[in-house]
């Protein structure tokens, strides 16, 4: 998408979750708690700062820039080390968030830069620059030229790190209940036929593993890779009003031919009418069964106002929710940006962040 897209896209995810937006997966227990969101940064810049001390680099100094900060997570973290920590995002949701959840006063300080350049900062300013999660959602020619202003912005001697997916994994085949992996059989016991709009209703759901391949499930199941039910709804239309409404991880492994019963606790459409519930497995990161040929559950649901209520406004169009993009840029390409623009490369390593779909880089280097 455009630059000015982009920029509006990720405002409005820090408008509706901005920690689910930075970190997509949040574990088996559902929506990340700040507590435990902000330790992901601390135990990440501690690890990034572990590769500097072995290759022998600063990993403390003065200035620090956190580059697409978004609440701040690392920017919070990066105060361990270094005496100033900049955070800076294109979203002003997010930036304000990231003001509310500062901890460390004036050490760490937030910049709203809505310019694919990073003009706000002048030539030689930072000791250590650094990305994580962030390049990959724009398009190459946005990435590359914040590349050359991470060169710029840096003092001789100065770290970069960042990530960047160079392109898809094409050895691994695309999702198919052929592989007899996503094969499921999805009941709802006893759904209701009549909600309250905008209500919460839990419900009891029955899967049953009709492939080939056991479903991982329960603690030891790989992070961001788990087995989950999910539901989605549509209107009377055929139109996707809630694309990803609710999650309930699967408490253990199912093996081929067992079943499981899970509770899922969805929340109907705010606006009153006729309105198809789907539930169906999800692979998280990986594909929603449906897409690849296993059918899920539908009901009928009539959703109607709460009693008293006022009849909501007419809205001749839902504001369509934001759309994350993932874009690679391959290794050479990188090195040699970065290598032209005065950097030297200390190291590149596989680091796949961007999940399984991607082959992801992880990129060090030195200001020369």
């Amino acid at each position: 998408m455009e630059f000015e897209a982009l920029r509006q896209n990720w405002n409005r995810f820090g408008e509706l979750d901005p920690l689910g937006a930075i970190l997509t997966d949040a574990g088996a227990k559902g929506r990340w708690s700040p507590e435990r969101f902000f330790e992901t940064g601390r135990q990440e810049i501690a690890e990034v700062m572990a590769v500097l001390d072995r290759a022998g680099l600063a990993s403390q100094g003065e200035r620090a820039l956190d580059f697409g900060c978004g609440v701040g997570r690392l920017t919070q973290a990066l105060c361990d080390r270094f005496d100033e920590c900049h955070g800076v995002d294109v979203a002003a949701s997010m930036i304000a968030r990231a003001e509310s959840f500062n901890r460390r006063g004036a050490k760490a300080r937030y910049h709203l830069n809505e310019r694919s350049d990073l003009r706000l900062f002048p030539d030689d300013r930072f000791d250590f620059v650094y990305s994580n999660l962030v390049l990959q959602h724009m398009r190459p020619e946005y990435a590359k030229r914040y590349l050359r202003e991470f060169v710029r912005i840096l003092r001789p001697g100065g770290v970069l790190v960042f990530q960047l997916p160079a392109e898809p994994r094409v050895e691994a085949p695309a999702p198919s209940a052929a592989t007899g992996t996503y094969q499921a059989t999805v009941a709802i016991e006893a759904m209701p036929h009549r909600l309250v709009a905008g209500s919460k209703t839990t419900l009891r759901v029955h899967v049953r593993n009709q492939g080939a391949v056991p479903w991982p499930g329960g603690p030891a199941a790989p992070e961001g890779q788990h087995f989950s039910v999910g539901n989605h709804w549509v209107d009377a239309a055929g139109n996707v009003v809630v694309n990803d409404d609710a999650r309930a991880a699967l408490p253990r492994p199912v093996p081929p031919g067992e079943e499981e019963s899970i509770e899922l606790t969805v929340r109907a459409p705010d606006r009153p009418g006729q309105y198809v519930l789907e539930v169906d497995m999800v692979h998280e990161h990986v594909c929603w069964f449906a897409a690849v040929g296993s059918p899920p559950a539908r009901v009928s649901v009539e959703l109607v106002a709460a009693e008293g209520s006022e009849p909501p406004q007419a809205r001749p169009h839902a504001e369509p929710g934001p759309v994350m993009e993932v874009y690679g840029t391959p290794r050479n390409e990188v090195v040699d940006l970065l290598e032209k623009a005065g950097a030297r490369i200390v190291d590149v390593h596989r680091y796949d962040a961007a999940g399984p779909s991607w082959r992801s880089f992880r990129y060090v280097a030195e200001k020369r």
